[in-house]
C-alpha cells in the first residue's frame, strides 16, 4: 500500500467507525437511561 493511501483508508475507518457509535450510542443509551430524556 502507498504511503498516500495510508491516510485515506484511516480517514475512511475513522468515519465507519464513528458512524457505528451514533448507530450503536442511539440503541444503547435510551435503553441504558430506560428511555427517559
Amino acid at each position: 500500500m502507498n504511503t498516500g493511501e495510508d491516510g485515506v483508508v484511516k480517514s475512511i475507518v475513522s468515519l465507519v467507525g464513528a458512524c457505528l457509535f451514533i448507530i450503536g450510542a442511539s440503541i444503547v443509551f435510551p435503553a441504558f437511561f430506560g428511555y427517559r430524556i
